[in-house]
Order: C-alpha cells, then structure tokens, then sequence
C-alpha cells in the first residue's frame, strides 16, 4: 500500500518504478494510490524533475487520465494495463504520444465467460504544426517507434494486431489465453502500398514470439517473411495454426528453437521441403520429450512391478526357478533403463543448461484458503510473462516422494538460463511482492537452486 502525498511530497524524484505495484494490496483500502481512482496521477503531476516512470494502471478511465499529463506522456516507459471489472473500450491510439514507451502488458479480466474488453484501433484527431486540423496519419512511423515488448492475455475482444506495424522495433510479442484472436497481421487492414510491397515486413527486429491458448489463431502472416533476428518460437493450443510465415531463408540461418507439442508438429504445413529440413526437428520436440521422460520413469516402475508379480506366480508354482527369474529381471530392467536413456539423451543435455529454483512449502493451518488462491494466482500472474530471465515455470501439489514425510505440501519451480538469471528474478520488485505475502503465509519453506547434471531415472 502507498498511502497518499507519499510520491508527491518527493519533489526531486527522477525514476519511479511502481510496474506490477499493488497485485497483493488490499483493496478495501481507500487511502491507497493504487486502486480505482485517479490519484496516482494527481501525485505525478506534482514530479517536475521524473524523467522516468513504470506503472500499473487499472482500468481505462485511469488510463485516460494517465495520459493526459505531460509526465506521464514524455516519461512512461513501462505500463501494466489491467483491465479486471466489466466491458470496457480500449483504443491503442491513445497511446501514441506515449514516444518513450518500451514495454506494453495488457491484461483482460480472469472470467472467460465475461464480455471482455474491446481492443480498437481508431485514429483520433491531431493537430498539424502549423496548427490546422489533421489526422494522425504523420505520427504512424514513429508514435510506437520504441515499444520492444508487448504482452497481451486474457480476455481481450480483438481479431487481429495489425496495429503492430506501427512498432517497427519490436522484440518480445507474447499473445496468451484468448478465445477471439484469429490473426496476428490481417492483410485486408494495410493500406494498397503495403500490401503489394514485397519488402514490406512488421516483425524485422522480432527476437522472441509467444503464442499460447489461442483456439480460433490461423496465421501470423500469409507469406514468408525475413526474420534475421528471430531466437525462439513458443507455440501451445493454437490448433488451427498450420503454417508459419517462414522459408528456408528466413530466419538466422535456420537457427530458430521452435518449442510446440508434437501434435502440432505434426500437422503443420511447410512452404516447401527445404523449409521443412530447415526447421523441423529430428526428435520429439522437448516438451514432449519431457513429459515422454516422466512417463518413462513410471513405465520403467509400473513393467517391473508387474514382472516381479509375474515371477512371484512361477516361484511360487517352483522355487528353484528362482535363479533363473533374478536373472530375467535383472535383464528386463537393464534393457529398458538403456532405453529411456538413450530416448532422453537430449533431455539431459538440456537439462545441463539450465538452472532450478525451487520453493517447496507448507501452508499455515489457520491461513483462509481464499488467500492461498490469491497466492498462487499471484505467482502465476507474475511468474514468466512479466520475467525476462525466466525461461519456464509450473506449481502444484505433487511435491517429490522425498520431501512429503517432512510436511511439504506445494512445490513451486522456475527455470532460468543462468544464475544471473535467477539472482535478477529474486531482486524484482513483482518477486519481492510475492515473497512478503508468501512468507507470511506458510509455516516452513525451503529454497533449492542448482544445476542438473544429469535426470534421475
């Protein structure tokens, strides 16, 4: 909570970071800066010397509000729209004098079944320079010139993001979790001189493309497109997307980590055979490969307890067959452990590249379950769409065999390319958040980072 006149009574204040402020407040608390009204903005306008600014923001009328004061236009570089309560109208075109704007998340309501919020693209009026009236076309090619990360989830009422090619240095597009999404670049909204421009491309400086529970997703755009920058492809439930706007030339080399699962793998359509030995993969693709390990493990448990029953029967009929059935189950368990070895050697391999940071947790008895709920929930807002270095992350209550004797009863992982990675992540100001209320709600925790050499069998 930041009660109010705390922010403006710093009159020298120059950066102000308050992106993800408040996912934990209580808002019941009407003295707070954080909630539904306008006093956020009432105590910026009081910072004459801010040069630099992040903010949440809740709702579209305290988003217009925002907006309208010359802090908040030349400093903003990083806003967090949450758009939870109601139908509402967001126009992007309100944030084109935003010139400073780096990072873009925007967040619809929780409720799938909800009306959502409409997502428009309308240019308003401007004024020219020699002070007629004019549209805003002049202002296209710059008014999103810095945006280098857009984050988009939940229930957003939009078919399309067209609006993208105004942000020709984007990096990071992430698009989760929404049921109305049917393309990414629709071509019947460019004008004729794009359309027909064979150069003309909207994704030239994309680094990193998320694409996630996206039911009624067809394309991203209908041709090849040249990514030289372009890392990694993230793509899950988006059944309906069956080509990528890709050829064998497009992207780095070839040298794209495209993660999907392999019923998507494969029904995809490649633009021709070169692109297909281009990009796709010589082995299951590593979520499934993951996944395929554990259901090994179990495998491997389940045909040896089954084969111990097996020859329990036969020494149970003759008992000196005993030294002939150690020997066949010694046998069997060999041959399949040098299976599922080989099966998830790439695995392990991965495996060597990451780093772990594990959180396992008991619960306080007396702690509401509510307040459990919005802990988790907390941690998924949180988690890998708002952390760069975090690379994956998953929760539950399966917490491993071992530790359920010592009282555990939630595990909570994340993955991160390096230590650096996690040292970042537990510095965040969203981290530190989480910690504050997770650490007074549980009753024993334990923190485990390390390196996996190797996957246990």
């Amino acid at each position: 909570m930041i009660p109010r006149r705390v922010i403006s009574s710093i009159s020298s204040l120059q950066v102000l970071k308050m992106y993800h402020a408040g996912i934990f407040a209580d808002k019941t608390r009407e003295d707070s800066v954080l909630w539904e009204d306008n006093m956020l903005t009432e105590e910026l306008q009081c910072l004459e010397h801010l040069n630099e600014l992040s903010s949440t923001i809740r709702g579209v009328s305290n988003l217009q509000s925002f907006i309208s004061t010359r802090t908040s236009l030349n400093c903003t570089r990083v806003i967090r729209l949450e758009l939870f309560t109601g139908p509402q109208s967001l126009n992007i075109w309100w944030l084109l004098n935003m010139k400073n704007l780096d990072f873009l998340d925007i967040i619809g309501e929780d409720n799938p079944e909800g009306l959502g919020v409409d997502v428009v693209m309308e240019e308003i009026e401007t004024h020219d320079a020699a002070g007629g009236l004019g549209n805003s076309m002049s202002s296209r090619e710059t008014c999103f010139n810095s945006l280098h990360t857009l984050t988009l989830t939940k229930n957003l009422r939009l078919r399309d993001l067209t609006w993208l090619i105004l942000a020709p240095n984007l990096k990071k597009l992430q698009v989760t979790f929404n049921k109305h999404i049917e393309e990414i670049i629709s071509v019947e909204k460019l004008d004729d001189a794009q359309a027909r421009d064979e150069n003309f491309n909207p994704f030239l400086k994309l680094q990193y493309l998320t694409l996630v529970d996206l039911p009624e997703l067809k394309s991203i755009y209908p041709k090849a497109l040249s990514f030289p920058f372009l890392e990694k492809i993230i793509l899950c439930d988006c059944p309906q997307l069956k080509k990528l706007p890709l050829n064998s030339s497009s992207a780095n080399g070839g040298k794209v980590e495209i993660e999907a699962g392999e019923q998507w793998w494969k029904d995809i359509e490649w633009e021709d055979d070169s692109t297909k030995t281009t990009f796709q993969p010589c082995d299951v693709p590593y979520l499934d490969r993951y996944w395929s390990l554990k259901l090994a493990n179990y495998g491997v448990v389940l045909c040896g307890q089954m084969l111990h029953l097996a020859l329990d029967g036969v020494l149970d009929c003759n008992p000196c067959a005993l030294p002939i059935a150690a020997c066949v189950a010694f046998c069997f368990d060999f041959i399949l452990r040098c299976f599922i070895q080989v099966l998830c050697r790439k695995t392990m391999d991965e495996a060597k590249e990451v780093v772990k940071h594990i959180l396992l947790a008991k619960f306080k008895g007396g702690i509401p379950s509510d307040q459990n709920e919005k802990i988790i929930k907390g941690y998924a807002n949180f988690a890998i769409y708002l952390i760069e270095p975090m690379k994956a992350f998953h929760w539950g209550t399966n917490v491993s065999i071992e530790n359920l004797h010592q009282g555990f009863t939630h595990v909570f992982e994340s993955t991160f390319e390096s230590t650096e990675g996690v040292a970042e992540y537990v510095s965040h100001p969203a981290h530190v958040e989480f910690a504050n209320l997770f650490l007074a709600a549980v009753e024993k925790v334990i923190v485990i980072d390390y390196k996996p050499t190797a996957v246990r069998l």
